[in-house]
Order: C-alpha cells, then sequence, then structure tokens
C-alpha cells in the first residue's frame, strides 16, 4: 500500500547546493551477457572510504552484521550475501550532485557469487549499498525526503513524486513515510524503474533514506535486483530491510 507523504508536493524546487540533473544522465541500462542488466551510469554507485566493522550475530548461526559503530548503524545480512570492493570508477550519487556532502562508510554485498567488485554486479542476483554521509552547508539545510530520495537513488528523480518528464519511467509498488528503523526523519520506498516509458520494467529497487540535519548525516540502504529476482528474493531482502538499525 502506498501511504502518502506528509506535505509533498510536486513543486519544483531550486537547491543552491545541488548541480541540476540533465536528461543524459537519467537511468542508462546495458543489455549484457545472458541479457543480465549491467547498470552503466557513472552517476550511481560510487566509491568511497568503507569503515564497517563485521560482526558474528549472536544466536543466528546464518548471518551477520555489517556495523558502524562510531555512527551506530547496524545491517543484519545472511551469510550468503558477501562483501563487495568499491569500483573507483563508479561515482557516488550524492557527491555527484553535490559538494556538500562526503562518504563517512559505505558498504556493498550480493549473493552473486561471481561479483568481485562493483562494476561485476548485475541484475540477476540482488545486491545492498549501505552508506553513511557528512552532509553540510545549504544541502544539510535543504534534506527532505524527497530530496534525498532523490540524491540517493538509483534513478535520478524522486520515483514518489517524478516531474512530468519523468512521468512513467518509475512504478511505486509500496511506500512508507514514517519507517520505525531510525528515530530521524525518512521514508522507505520500494519501485520499479524502465529507461523507456513503452518499455518493460528492468530493476526493482528497495530504497530508505534517513536524515538528521542537525548530526550532518544522510544514511541511506539501496537494494537492487531485476524484477524476477526481486520476487524470487522478496522475503529475504524485507529482512535485511527491516533489520537496519540507526542511533
Amino acid at each position: 500500500m502506498v501511504r502518502p507523504e506528509p506535505s509533498a508536493t510536486n513543486s519544483a524546487t531550486k537547491y543552491w547546493a545541488i548541480r541540476p540533473i540533465s536528461a543524459s544522465e537519467r537511468l542508462c541500462i546495458q543489455l549484457g551477457m545472458r541479457e543480465t542488466l549491467q547498470i552503466v551510469c557513472n552517476r550511481r554507485w560510487g566509491s568511497g572510504a568503507a569503515a564497517l566493522l563485521v560482526l558474528t550475530a549472536c544466536g543466528s548461526s546464518g548471518h551477520r552484521f555489517l556495523a558502524n559503530r562510531d555512527e551506530k548503524v547496524y545491517l543484519r545480512v545472511p551469510n550468503s550475501w558477501h562483501d563487495v570492493k568499491l569500483s573507483d570508477s563508479l561515482k557516488d550519487p550524492v557527491l555527484s550532485t553535490t559538494s556538500d556532502a562526503k562518504v563517512i562508510s559505505k558498504t556493498v554485498v550480493t549473493t552473486q557469487k561471481d561479483a568481485v567488485q562493483q562494476t561485476d554486479l548485475s541484475g540477476d542476483s540482488p545486491f545492498a549499498t549501505m552508506t553513511v554521509y557528512e552532509t553540510t552547508g545549504a544541502f544539510n539545510q535543504q534534506l527532505s525526503a524527497s530530496l534525498a530520495r532523490r540524491v540517493v537513488g538509483l534513478v535520478s528523480f524522486d520515483p514518489v513524486l517524478p516531474a512530468a518528464a519523468d512521468d512513467g519511467l518509475s512504478e511505486v509498488i509500496d511506500f512508507n513515510a514514517k519507517p520505525t528503523n531510525a528515530k530521524v526523519s525518512g521514508s522507505h520506498v520500494v519501485y520499479r524503474v524502465r529507461s523507456d516509458k513503452a518499455g518493460d520494467w528492468v530493476l526493482t529497487i528497495n530504497l530508505s533514506t534517513f536524515f538528521n540535519p542537525s548530526q550532518s548525516r544522510l544514511y541511506a540502504l539501496e537494494v537492487v535486483c531485476s524484477p524476477a529476482c526481486y520476487d524470487k528474493s522478496a522475503a529475504e531482502i524485507d529482512k535485511i530491510v527491516n533489520s537496519w538499525r540507526i542511533g
């Protein structure tokens, strides 16, 4: 069920600290070997300093925790989800949008056995990216749920409140304006995306974002998979997303 976000509007807003998004930077998808979906936009999935501690989950031999103790961020993942190295050639979406942010920690995990680094990832298997950002200046002051979704997500627009030019490129499956993973403001959305309004859906994205301007922080968890892959892995993905804790 889609729950409306309080006080959300479709009005266009200019952000002094944010570079305008050009049409050429929208989702780019390339059909590769075995018809797997390779995401090739440089605007998404960037590199950053990973400072996460892997902890064995007490009382559960099949899971582990990805934890940033300094930031009090914890994510529980199955042991079958292995770490993936960050790729310098893939720019972080937030850092590509504004100079008023920096990556504090980033980690990527997947079930894709042959994936060693981010550039190896495909839509055949789910993968999750968890990032903590320090936010400053005008960007920090202007942070909202809609802005967080737009700068963090795989696509360069807000799937919940798309502009007219982007309407039809995404379809919201589920939306929660007040998720309980953290005590700060945030949102959770699951949506499908395609590169052509007349084309098939090519990816399903599970995106959670939280922000705390008083602490200059933006938190993001994004799980990506092809629609068929997502349907198959939905229960496991939901457990991972629901396990995410901040603070």
